[in-house]
């Protein structure tokens, strides 16, 4: 599908995935929180944004995160990055908790 095809909704979140990826976490935030717009229950755009957030060391991260594992409570990409937060805040027990 071209970039011209895609719903704003695809291309926001094509340009996330990019920006997350060439580590421009300002954009991918940008883009991340502009797809929840259009989806607000996307779970995998949520865990995303989580990852941007959780990366930045912004706070909002870590209640981003427990909302995706609410969402989606048998997804270990979740637990994984709830353990990375925290331990990246050397909050070990925490940590543990989810790894």
């Amino acid at each position: 599908m071209s970039a011209a095809a895609q719903t704003p909704y695809e291309q926001y979140v094509s340009k996330g995935k990019a920006s997350l990826e060439g580590k421009d976490y300002d954009a991918a935030e940008e883009a991340f929180r502009a797809a929840l717009q259009e989806r607000p229950d996307d779970y995998n755009v949520t865990l995303y944004l989580c990852i941007v957030l959780s990366r930045t060391g912004l706070k909002e991260g870590e209640s981003l995160l427990k909302k995706a594992l609410l969402m989606n409570p048998g997804d270990p990409n979740t637990n994984l990055h709830l353990g990375l937060y925290y331990l990246n805040r050397s909050i070990y027990p925490e940590a543990m908790d989810y790894f």
